[in-house]
């Protein structure tokens, strides 16, 4: 039998997660509301400056090598390119992500698709018409470069709407493995 000892790793990560995931809602939550992103990064990495530098002056003091200022032109490049730029592009992404939103009724089955029992209301912040828009722009090279990816058929993509029960028929049928 597998005691607490062994428990130890899995019970970390799963705490681990909850924390990434509760920051994660609170930052999209403070996004929304208003909340810059660079405002956001300037407070994270001040915070962590001032728990850094007091874990490293009190454990480092005796071995740390003199403070030059090659290593501070070091250092603000390796804060600015990568701290900084990795936690923009991170804020930026979530900023514009939105999780799609379902509201459940049951009306019987679906008139096109048979394996569809419920129908449900679909809404999302993606607009077809935009993305439509957004790949007509595109130039021969990057729609190039969209078809060597393996994504021609978004290319060829020429509607204006879906169907909700496509949507949910498809979702309903993703196999993720």
């Amino acid at each position: 039998m597998l005691g607490i000892h062994d428990w130890k790793p899995v019970i970390a990560m799963l705490v681990f997660d909850l924390i990434s995931a509760v920051t994660t809602t609170l930052i999209k939550k403070a996004l929304q509301e208003g909340l810059d992103r660079l405002v956001l990064i300037t407070l994270r990495q001040l915070v962590a400056i001032v728990f850094l530098a007091l874990i490293a002056y009190f454990k480092e003091r005796s071995t740390r090598p003199k403070l030059t200022l090659e290593i501070l032109v070091y250092l603000f490049f390796s804060a600015a390119f990568g701290a900084a730029l990795s936690q923009y592009t991170f804020l930026y992404g979530l900023q514009y992500t939105n999780a799609i939103r379902y509201n459940f009724h049951q009306h019987g089955s679906c008139a096109h698709f048979p394996h569809c029992s419920l129908t449900k209301k679909f809404s999302s912040n993606f607009s077809l018409v935009k993305m439509t828009i957004l790949v007509g722009r595109l130039s021969k090279k990057q729609k190039e470069i969209v078809i060597d990816c393996g994504f021609g058929s978004i290319v060829a993509l020429n509607c204006s709407s879906i169907p909700n029960n496509l949507v949910i028929w498809l979702a309903k049928h993703y196999d993720s493995i």
